[in-house]
């Protein structure tokens, strides 16, 4: 791990905890090295740094919306921990070579299957982008629910110092889909089970806090 992304992961951690109390549940479920897709809710700017605090064993890459990186200063920080621009609203056709690369090469992705953040604070419905992304790359997906970045930092509003909880899931089986020829209805179950996985992971959550 890079020396640079440490401190910076320290950082994040240090906020994290103090300002929202971070708990990270089931981080062991996720390999210490190989390629794999780690596949979360998205309901605050919030997300990234939190999984990569979850995951801290390991240097994890983000996928980032490519306006983002447009902003000078705020583009050079994100690039250095790893972010990589997507174009929104590309979805399959997304040119997925870098991040197949990533994967290819031993490196953990953290991708967003709603695609974007929620506006109510609720799961909403996987895309086929991330579906194809991890059809082409054959890699394994490790799902993960973040409880209660909405309400910390809901998308257009402010941030309020709530309790955030993360959990890590088990892989999500894809070997039956990953055989099968590239249909937009194997993409569609790919998402599915990785959306399903993730619910489960909020019910289990939620069951412990209440």
């Amino acid at each position: 791990m890079r020396w640079h992304y440490r401190i910076i992961l320290a950082l994040a951690e240090l906020m994290l905890r103090l300002f929202f109390r971070l708990k990270v549940k089931h981080w062991k479920k996720i390999p210490q090295r190989g390629g794999l897709l780690l596949a979360s809710n998205h309901a605050s700017f919030l997300d990234p740094p939190i999984i990569a605090v979850g995951v801290r064993h390991r240097e994890i890459h983000f996928m980032a919306r490519s306006t983002l990186f447009k902003r000078g200063g705020f583009g050079r920080i994100i690039s250095s921990v790893n972010a990589h621009p997507v174009v929104r609203g590309q979805g399959p056709n997304q040119d997925w070579e870098l991040f197949k690369e990533v994967l290819k090469s031993g490196g953990s992705l953290l991708v967003f299957p709603e695609g974007t953040r929620t506006k109510n604070g609720e799961l909403q419905r996987g895309k086929t982008g991330f579906a194809k992304l991890a059809y082409m790359s054959k890699m394994p997906v490790y799902p993960a629910y973040i409880h209660h970045s909405y309400e910390a930092w809901p998308k257009g509003g402010r941030i309020r110092c709530r309790p955030i909880r993360v959990i890590f899931g088990d892989q999500v089986e894809m070997g039956d889909l990953y055989a099968q020829p590239e249909e937009k209805s194997v993409l569609r179950e790919i998402s599915q089970r990785v959306m399903n996985a993730i619910s489960g992971l909020k019910k289990e959550i939620q069951e412990e806090v209440g």
